[in-house]
Parts: structure tokens; C-alpha cells; sequence
């Protein structure tokens, strides 16, 4: 096969000729993107924290428990895609 000058073959024993026309092509596209959490995971940081708070009564009392952690969150991405009928706008 011979190439052509637009880079398309031409069979051999065939006269081909090619004309060149700027052309854009175009497509709607909608897209769905989701997310789905697979595994979280945390590595504590120092100690936790306890205080006691002020409001005691009838023998219950209340505690506030901090601790610094570092989340590890692994995340699936998806994005499904529906196109439209292609359209073509000649220059």
C-alpha cells in the first residue's frame, strides 16, 4: 500500500487522491460519578484524654474522651458516561 500525504494508505493499483476539510466533531456526554468507601482505618496519636464533667447527679456522672487520630479512608471511584448522537459541523 502507498501512503498518502493525510496519512490514509491507498491500495496498490489504485489512483487515489484525497481533499482535506476541517471538520468538528461533537457529542453530549452525561456523566454519573459515585463513590463507595471500602476501608477505614486510624493509627492513634499520644494518649487519649479524659475529662470528667461538671454536671453530676444522682450518683451518674459524665466524661469527655479525646484522641488524636489519623484516618486512613480508601475510596472507589466510578464515573459511567452516556453519550449522545454525534454531530458534525463542516468549516
Amino acid at each position: 500500500m502507498r501512503k498518502m500525504n493525510d496519512g490514509s494508505c491507498c491500495p496498490p493499483g489504485e489512483l487515489c487522491r484525497a481533499a482535506r476539510q476541517p471538520a468538528e466533531l461533537m457529542t453530549e456526554a452525561e456523566l454519573k460519578p459515585s463513590a463507595v468507601i471500602e476501608d477505614v482505618d486510624f493509627i492513634c496519636c499520644g494518649e487519649p484524654v479524659v475529662t470528667r464533667l461538671p454536671d453530676c447527679e444522682d450518683g451518674v456522672c459524665r466524661i469527655l474522651v479525646r484522641q488524636n487520630v489519623i484516618l486512613t479512608i480508601t475510596l472507589r471511584w466510578k464515573i459511567d458516561a452516556e453519550t449522545g448522537d454525534a454531530g458534525m459541523i463542516c468549516k
